[in-house]
């Protein structure tokens, strides 16, 4: 649906009025304030989210424009459904170097999301960081506590809120962590270098294969992880003979398939509820180091 919006107007607080939610606060973190308004001229932050191709078809981010004219605005994110209180909620959260992302599930959907920039590589900073903005999450819809909070993201991350030694996957204590939940649930990890961008591949179709960062992740029944160095896969293969060499139908980036982590996310985040093949394909992924 379009919207008209008049001149010296501020995009965020503007959308805000309208119900529309900015998962990150409007920091452009995230990139999910899509809109398409081909009138606003394109700032740096939208070629961090776009390609060249939806630029110049008019995408935008919103959070940062004023309008200078009129301009007719067509919103691409969903507005705020407020949900008393949703029915079998959960929480899921993805943490990286740059940014982390806490998800609220419920009604068999995300109803609501936290994104912020992530505190340097300190424990009290992070597990406090995290913490807070989840229980702000459940006060905000009338919650005590969740039965289970999914951690992804990267390793060092991840393993810097243990409070004692574990496995570091399947289902825990929460304690173990300092999570706000009953248990923690952590998907197995190929290696100790190694992240949960294995989700990038969750909506490929087998014999296919994605690049992502310095690896190529091919999706078959399993997951195999080849390390790319210096432009060679396995030390040996050229990237631009790889899909002759593995026998596959494409390889993809995930610039090229705009991938939303938090949509592949949520897909584990269910399935891990019902046990099913993901948490099998992940669980026996296989690295493949180059040399």
């Amino acid at each position: 649906m379009e919207i008209i919006v008049e001149k010296n107007v501020k995009l965020k607080e503007f959308l805000e009025n309208e119900g529309y939610h900015f998962p990150c606060g409007g920091k452009g973190l995230c990139g999910k304030c899509k809109i398409i308004a081909k009138d606003l001229e394109p700032t740096s932050r939208d070629k961090l989210f776009f390609s060249k191709s939806d630029i110049e078809k008019g995408y935008r981010i919103a959070c940062d424009k004023t309008t200078v004219e009129k301009v007719s605005v067509e919103p691409l994110f969903e507005k705020k459904v407020k949900v008393s209180k949703p029915q079998d909620p959960g929480v899921f959260i993805i943490i990286d170097k740059n940014i982390y992302q806490i998800f609220l599930t419920g009604n068999g959907t995300i109803i609501d999301s936290h994104i912020d920039k992530t505190p340097k590589l300190d424990k009290l900073a992070i597990q406090s960081a995290l913490g807070a903005n989840t229980i702000e999450l459940y006060e905000e819809y009338g919650l005590a506590v969740v039965d289970s909070i999914m951690l992804l993201g990267e390793y060092e991350y991840i393993k810097i809120l243990e409070n004692e030694k574990t496995d570091m996957k399947g289902t825990m204590p929460a304690i173990l962590f300092s999570m706000p939940s009953l248990d923690v649930y952590i998907p197995p990890f190929v290696n100790d270098k190694f992240n949960h961008l294995l989700l990038y591949t969750l909506d490929l179709e087998d014999n296919n294969a994605i690049i992502v960062d310095d690896y190529l992740l091919v999706k078959n029944d399993t997951i195999d992880v080849y390390e790319i160095k210096n432009g060679y896969i396995e030390g040996q293969i050229e990237i631009s003979k790889a899909k002759e060499k593995f026998g596959l139908d494409n390889i993809y980036t995930k610039e090229s398939l705009q991938v939303d982590l938090s949509k592949n996310a949520f897909k584990i985040y269910s399935i891990f509820r019902q046990r099913n093949k993901y948490e099998y394909q992940l669980e026996n992924a296989k690295f493949h180091k180059a040399d």
